[in-house]
């Protein structure tokens, strides 16, 4: 068996053991369960689900497996998982979860988002944002705090729409005349995105593609 993917049909809060997906293909048939462990993941949270107690609902077993912590996850993100054990990849040495804790985690947006100053202050590593909304997503991103600096955040679009980030002030540093600016406007493409890291209380751009900044 090898890793599927589905998406959810509607968020999913960080105390749930109940999860909706879009199509139940691949996940134990309806009314099965406590047969088999599912390995799986959304976003940066690991997690074992245990059977399908009704069309296109999941039973989750345990959250915030191996090592990971439960979070909540928003409508649209995707689920990965497998049924079999051959397809969890082994450790590494030193290594206490995978992906490894220094990895960068990973948070869905499905919809709208404002990431207000406090949202900003508790983001306690680097981060990638998947926009998987299929409409243009209109998100507001807070600057940072100088006890912030070098914290790197990531966001990149899984559709061809044209998101739109705002940080009000100014709160990109982009390195180009009209520095800094206030608005990144994605591409209509998948894979526009762009790295800020934070620096001084602004996002300094350290890579674009696609975006544009003004």
């Amino acid at each position: 068996m090898a890793w599927q993917s589905q998406t959810l049909a509607a968020a999913f809060p960080k105390d749930a053991v109940t999860l909706s997906v879009v199509d139940a293909t691949g996940f134990p048939p309806v009314g099965v369960s406590g047969v088999q462990n599912f390995r799986a993941r959304i976003d940066g949270e690991w997690m074992l689900v245990d059977g399908q107690p009704s069309p296109k609902v999941i039973q989750v077993k345990r959250r915030g497996d191996n090592g990971t912590v439960a979070v909540a996850h928003d409508i649209a993100s995707s689920i990965v998982f497998s049924g079999s054990p051959y397809d969890v990849v082994a450790l590494g040495a030193g290594q206490s979860t995978f992906p490894t804790q220094t990895a960068p985690t990973t948070r869905t947006i499905g919809g709208d988002l404002a990431l207000t100053a406090d949202l900003v202050a508790g983001i306690g590593q680097n981060t990638a944002f998947l926009l998987h909304k299929l409409t243009p997503a209109a998100i507001t991103l807070a600057k940072p705090t100088f006890a912030q600096n070098g914290l790197a955040l990531t966001f990149t679009s899984a559709a061809g729409v044209a998101h739109v980030i705002t940080s009000a002030g100014g709160g990109f540093g982009t390195g180009i005349t009209g520095s800094p600016a206030s608005t990144a406007t994605f591409g209509a493409f998948v894979g526009a995105s762009f790295t800020v890291v934070a620096a001084g209380g602004l996002w300094n751009v350290m890579s674009n593609n696609g975006i544009t900044f003004s």
